[in-house]
């Protein structure tokens, strides 16, 4: 098996254990469901609904650091599709609205973590709903 097919393969057996996919979109207090996704199952991430200002930051820079890797498999010249970085960003913005963190975090940690063609690239290759919550985190940061 060549290189390629490893790591697509390797790619595809992450994305079925890993448990996410779909808008997100808010089941109640302290959780957030997030729908299928290719191989990936419908999940409902849960938390403490009103996580600390520390542990909110926290969400927001491990979504800023997944992104980079979502923008760095995007296109043709990537290595691996950026399917599996899509869903993991899903699972990060589904748990910092799980734990109703406010978007200027996340909006201030894009901003650090990413340049501006980078921010571009990933809203721009975003679902519509995810793509409008990262632009408003990104007006207000």
């Amino acid at each position: 098996m060549g290189r390629r097919s490893l790591v697509s393969a390797a790619a595809l057996a992450t994305l079925a254990l890993a448990g996410c996919g779909g808008s997100p979109g808010h089941t109640g207090s302290g959780s957030v469901s997030v729908g299928a996704y290719g191989v990936t199952p419908a999940t409902t991430v849960s938390g403490p609904a009103n996580a600390s200002a520390s542990a909110c930051r926290r969400h927001a820079r491990t979504l800023a650091a997944d992104a980079v890797g979502f923008v760095d498999h995007y296109g043709s010249a990537a290595a691996y599709p950026a399917d599996l970085n899509y869903v993991i960003i899903r699972e990060d913005l589904a748990r910092l609205q799980t734990a109703g963190c406010d978007p200027m975090l996340l909006g201030r940690a894009l901003t650090a973590r990413l340049t501006a063609a980078q921010r571009r690239t990933l809203v721009d290759n975003l679902p519509a709903a995810m793509a409008d919550e990262i632009r408003a985190a990104l007006a207000r940061a």
